[in-house]
């Protein structure tokens, strides 16, 4: 029995989750591991692969691709603080020991057993192949495309069509302005009928900011990731490039390419970037244009933390709302109620009681942990509705509450959740512009839809294009030096 289980260790470790073929890898790494100088280097190797195989599956069911050996590396920081923020370090530590051990430990017995007739069995009941060789050369196929693509971006990089323009966003002159990402905010809440809830809050809110004086607009734009990596979303749609990876990430921090920001910056408006999520330093956010950067700790909160959620989306817009002053401010903000694990989901409070956030104490939340939430598929589908719903409530009110001196506010998903989750894969997310009558004018040529809820049948932009067409659409003609 124990050379059947370690035959069938190394076998799943060589073929899964691909179609159950007898590997060829395996005879040759049985006949080698009776070399015990060698087992060493047959432990690293099948460990290495099964690391491999386990990240593909990772990234595949959270962002729909597999883990890229070049650029995803910092991806297991984030991860690491996603585990333990919503787990407990304690937990998270344990459960990823126990896999190593358990992993290393039997890959380590699995070389010393003798296995004549369990390969004899394997043989004889499947196909021949060679996955492990197959997935090094894909291996090293996507490395050399990654380091090819890298360096085409490098070049792009260098080049702005807004390069040496005269003044830009001139419609801004005296008036403020924000992009705010909505977490987690993809084309499902518009096309799975289990969302349904988030179509009839921004139907709901329409006749509302009519009321209040605004004209709004609504399209597609397809966002560079799925289910994650919020920050390549916002690099993207910020810089005019499409930001994909961790690799052109860097690579556009340090290239002369300048964000929408630092053009607002060099028209004379204040850069403000809202970043409830941002808990470390942050040397990044000067880079991307902002002026002045409200990180968690900045930002005042004395209520409680929702899991890995800072703070609520409500504080976080009160916090932007009264520096709305009507004087020229960009800002930039990333609203994150609607991040995973998405408990727990809390009510809309007062917004003349938000004050310091002490209000937000825990009192009627869910109790659940988000271990108990997330056992249950259903569960965890109910909850991202919910709390994205909540973020959808709450952004639409604070564009209500504004003043006499509107300002000009574009509000757009980073990327769907987690394909489980939204039930599909697209990358479509959808853009909201909503502002006074004259500014959204401007926007006629763009063919968006007149409402909340853009057609369904509405082509999409890719998200690196709304740089460009933001920045035409915002100056006036004699100022305009790009299509």
């Amino acid at each position: 029995m124990r050379a059947l289980a370690a035959a069938l260790l190394i076998w799943a470790i060589l073929v899964l989750p691909g179609p159950p073929v007898f590997p060829l890898e395996l005879p040759v790494i049985l006949i080698l591991s009776r070399l015990r100088v060698l087992r060493p280097l047959l432990w690293l190797v099948l460990v290495a692969v099964f690391a491999i195989r386990v990240a593909d599956a990772g990234m595949g069911a959270a962002f729909a691709r597999p883990f890229d050996l070049v650029t995803d590396w910092p991806l297991l920081r984030s991860a690491w603080d996603l585990a333990t923020a919503s787990f407990g370090a304690m937990r998270a530590g344990a459960a990823a020991g126990l896999a190593v051990l358990m992993t290393g430990l039997g890959l380590g017995l699995a070389l010393r057993q003798r296995m004549a007739l369990p390969l004899l069995a394997l043989v004889l009941v499947l196909p021949v192949d060679a996955p492990a060789v197959k997935l090094a050369l894909t291996k090293t196929t996507e490395v050399r495309r990654t380091l090819a693509d890298l360096r085409d971006f490098e070049i792009a990089a260098q080049v702005d069509p807004f390069d040496g323009a005269p003044e830009l966003l001139s419609a801004f002159r005296g008036r403020d302005a924000a992009i705010l990402f909505v977490e987690s905010y993809g084309r499902a809440s518009f096309d799975n009928p289990r969302y349904a809830t988030h179509t009839d809050i921004l139907r709901g809110a329409e006749p509302r900011l009519r009321a209040r004086g605004y004209a709004l607009r609504s399209g597609w734009l397809t966002s560079p990731v799925i289910g994650g990596q919020s920050w390549l979303a916002h690099a993207t749609l910020f810089s005019g490039l499409r930001i994909a990876d961790q690799g052109r990430y860097r690579a556009l921090l340090q290239s002369p390419r300048r964000t929408i920001f630092h053009l607002a910056e060099r028209a004379g408006l204040h850069t403000l970037a809202v970043m409830p999520a941002i808990t470390l330093p942050w040397p990044e956010g000067r880079m991307l244009g902002f002026a002045e950067i409200l990180a968690a700790k900045d930002m005042g909160y004395a209520g409680r933390p929702l899991n890995w959620v800072t703070m609520p989306d409500q504080y976080t817009l009160s916090v932007l709302g009264r520096r709305m002053t009507g004087q020229g401010l960009f800002a930039g903000a990333a609203l994150i109620s609607s991040h995973a694990p998405w408990v727990p989901v809390i009510e809309v409070e007062d917004w003349d009681r938000i004050g310091d956030g002490v209000i937000f104490d825990g009192g009627g939340w869910d109790a659940r942990s988000p271990e108990e939430v997330w056992r249950d598929p259903e569960t965890i589908r109910d909850q991202y509705r919910d709390s994205l719903a909540y973020a959808l409530r709450v952004v639409t009110e604070f564009a209500e509450r504004r003043g006499e001196n509107l300002p000009l506010l574009v509000i757009v998903g980073d990327h769907q959740p987690a394909t489980f989750v939204a039930g599909g894969d697209s990358r479509e997310v959808p853009v909201h512009v909503i502002g006074p009558p004259d500014l959204i004018r401007r926007l006629d040529g763009w063919g968006f839809t007149n409402g909340l809820v853009p057609d369904p049948a509405l082509s999409p932009w890719p998200m690196e294009a709304f740089r460009d067409r933001y920045l035409g659409a915002f100056t006036d003609e004699a100022e305009n030096s790009a299509d």
